[in-house]
């Protein structure tokens, strides 16, 4: 009799679940209601990061950190970033005195997908990307392209090292300036156009696979001042998300998806071909999140 074919063992088959709890993605209210150009690159790091932590290399990675018997102890700087994080993401779940996870002493996320955040993203670290301030309400964020800084000084929100740091670095992303509110806004707003105008045109253009300097510890990511990045409706991608972690890590069924972020009421070809794509897109974004194939080539 021939022989049936061997089962593959533990070490060949590819899990199915994260080793991790995937944070939530954030509710559509806790979003600006609209992006600008700068803004959609932004959300696009949060995209890829997303995507990043569906994949199998960030499975593998934390794997790999956690079977680690004696984990190094977090520098000083991991210790500030949890802290800030837990004092303007996660308060309502934790407090800034909780202990320091001992996985954010591993850089493994950092120095192989450069993620920035590190593992700090289990905890929603990357949700900055969407917003220029995560802790700020709706009602608070500025309007595009402006940051009121002593709005923020005021109630403590404004991390004076980095913006020293960011003053005094040659860079033409940003312009400081402190304005006399009792000159007439003509004069100033004439001798603003051209200042910005020739910043505008300076921006420069990275469209760059993502990276972190191994000697600098800098981050970069794609971004273009007059182009928009493959993904633009911040909305739509979320549901896109949400259709993928159901198809994948509960198992449901496209119509019961169809129901749930469509809120469709029956199980149509229309409504299950939609939830098809969005798994589909998704699974796309992962694989081109996994080999760094970035910015990712046009949904299709």
């Amino acid at each position: 009799m021939p022989r049936k074919p061997a089962n593959p063992t533990k070490a060949t088959r590819k899990p199915k679940q994260p080793p991790f709890a995937i944070p939530l993605l954030p509710p559509q209210d806790q979003l600006p209601a609209s992006f600008d150009r700068s803004q959609l690159w932004d959300a696009l790091e949060f995209f890829r990061v997303e995507a990043l932590l569906r994949s199998h290399s960030a499975w593998e990675l934390y794997r790999r950190a956690d079977r680690r018997q004696s984990p190094k102890a977090c520098s000083d700087e991991d210790r500030e970033r949890w802290q800030q994080l837990q004092r303007h993401v996660v308060k309502e779940k934790s407090n800034a005195h909780a202990a320091v996870p001992p996985i954010l002493s591993d850089h493994t996320l950092r120095g192989n997908l450069f993620i920035d955040d590190g593992w700090l993203v289990l905890w929603g670290a990357h949700y900055r990307y969407l917003r220029p301030d995560p802790w700020l309400k709706p009602s608070e964020r500025p309007q595009d392209g402006i940051l009121d800084l002593s709005a923020l000084a005021r109630d403590g929100q404004v991390n004076w090292d980095a913006l020293q740091k960011n003053m005094r670095s040659n860079q033409n992303l940003y312009l400081y300036l402190k304005i006399n509110c009792a000159v007439a806004p003509g004069p100033i707003l004439d001798t603003l156009r051209p200042l910005l105008e020739s910043r505008h045109q300076a921006i420069t253009v990275n469209l760059g696979k993502p990276n972190i300097d191994p000697e600098t510890g800098e981050h970069t990511f794609p971004f273009h001042p007059r182009k928009d990045p493959p993904i633009t409706d911040i909305a739509a991608w979320m549901k896109y998300f949400q259709c993928y972690d159901l198809k994948h890590y509960q198992e449901l069924t496209l119509g019961a998806i169809a129901h749930i972020v469509y809120e469709a009421s029956d199980a149509t070809s229309e409504a299950t071909s939609k939830v098809a794509k969005a798994v589909r897109r998704v699974t796309n974004l992962i694989e081109a999140a996994e080999k760094n194939n970035w910015p990712p080539p046009p949904p299709r």
